[in-house]
């Protein structure tokens, strides 16, 4: 085309001049040949960056999707009292019993959507059932979870009807880690038959039966965090701290602790015996010479054990 156009105004004009009126026309009908060319390169562009960023998503939902297919069909129930596929955490978490035949041993295998919005998961092994039934869930730091998607938005993730042999999941996924996410969400559902629900329904021994629910004590308190420093006056006044009680074992029969201070008149707990498990540490007093420490202790109710903060008070930072 542009060869065409000099030759046309060589023709015309000979060895004339062009005027500025005569370019800007040139320029008009270049761009108009051109404009379509631009679009596409453009438009093939979003598509890559599309499917560069959806494709490994959907890759790894697919088979996040198929591994939990396949362990949710071959559950076993571990004991007659406990269902071989639990929803917990308000959907957010789902664990399912399964008994190996290659090593012999009982698996709990846990399925958990954490704070980032990522499906993690990890497999948890012990050769006597009742072993794992009282396994708690691993912290979100155990270098045992493997990440399996990133994204999931979806809450519930997992739902389980009641008096159900199936199981419903519904995967939402996001590109919520980006600022400019570089496609919509998406979703993948499906829901999975139990196929068994019998105890012990491969192999191994399962728990004998109670005649009432054997009562777990609680075995250990850990109080998160383990130390903080109240402010009384400064820049960095600070005049309360919200702690928590994590319990073990997580089937402790229950669950609730009692919270108090060892010295009342500098330092409070407040907190909602209903859930007991939050509470917040409160300075009650501002003067100088304040004690040099003040224990804050959590102890359980079902068990004697307790966990403890140590709480320290400046005067000015």
């Amino acid at each position: 085309m542009t060869v065409f156009l000099k030759d046309r105004i060589k023709l015309i004009y000979g060895n004339q001049g062009i005027t500025l009126i005569e370019v800007l026309v040139v320029l008009v009908l270049l761009a108009v040949v051109l404009a379509p060319a631009v679009n596409a390169i453009a438009t093939t562009n979003r598509v890559w960056s599309h499917n560069k960023a959806i494709n490994p998503s959907i890759t790894q939902a697919n088979l996040s999707m198929t591994w939990l297919s396949r362990e949710i069909r071959g559950a076993t129930q571990p004991s007659s009292t406990v269902d071989s596929v639990l929803v917990e955490d308000t959907g957010q978490r789902l664990i399912i019993y399964h008994y190996n035949e290659n090593t012999s041993e009982w698996e709990k295998i846990i399925y958990q959507i954490n704070a980032d919005n990522q499906l993690r998961k990890i497999i948890l092994s012990e050769p006597d059932p009742a072993a794992i039934l009282s396994a708690g869930i691993p912290d979100d730091s155990d270098s045992g979870w493997i990440t399996l998607l990133e994204g999931v938005t979806s809450n519930p993730v997992f739902n389980r009807p009641a008096n159900s042999r199936t199981v419903e999941i519904n995967l939402e996924v996001s590109d919520s880690g980006q600022v400019n996410p570089r496609f919509a969400p998406y979703n993948l559902a499906s829901t999975y038959m139990i196929r068994s629900r019998e105890v012990g329904a491969i192999t191994g021994d399962p728990v004998p039966d109670e005649t009432e629910p054997a009562v777990v004590p609680v075995t250990k308190v850990v109080v998160n965090p383990g130390s903080t420093t109240l402010v009384m006056t400064g820049l960095l006044k600070k005049h309360e701290q919200e702690v928590s009680a994590t319990i073990w074992p997580a089937n402790a029969t229950d669950k609730s602790v009692i919270w108090k201070s060892s010295n009342e008149e500098w330092v409070r707990v407040e907190y909602d015996p209903a859930n007991s498990l939050t509470a917040k540490i409160i300075l009650n007093k501002v003067a100088v010479s304040p004690p040099s420490s003040i224990t804050v202790t959590a102890t359980a109710n079902g068990g004697g054990t307790n966990g403890t903060c140590t709480v320290s008070i400046h005067y000015l930072i």
